[in-house]
């Protein structure tokens, strides 16, 4: 049996942080949850972010660039179900949102 060092442990363990709790400098707002239609995502900052959106399988539906400011998504040809939004923004940072599509 193999013992692994305390420390990679407590690594291995950490609880999981909200993304936009590791990527401050990433701040957005995506809304409403759950959509029907169209999904808004806001971005304060004068960035541009890249925008993935995947399914749960991991196959990517949508992506492209945003902008600052306010942003209309059209979900509405999409399944129901759970997406994962994943946002990079201009430094790197990454951020990722649940949504759920009805």
């Amino acid at each position: 049996m193999r013992v692994l060092p305390a420390l990679v442990l407590a690594v291995l363990f950490m609880p999981c942080l909200h993304a936009q709790q590791l990527a401050t400098a990433l701040e957005y707002r995506l809304y409403p949850n759950p959509a029907h239609d169209k999904v808004v995502l806001e971005i304060p900052e004068a960035s541009v972010v890249m925008l993935e959106i995947y399914n749960l399988q991991g196959q990517l539906v949508l992506g492209g660039p945003v902008l600052r400011g306010s942003n209309t998504i059209s979900v509405g040809n999409l399944p129901a179900g759970v997406y994962v939004f994943r946002m990079q923004g201009k430094d790197g940072e990454i951020a990722t949102e649940r949504l759920l599509k009805e």
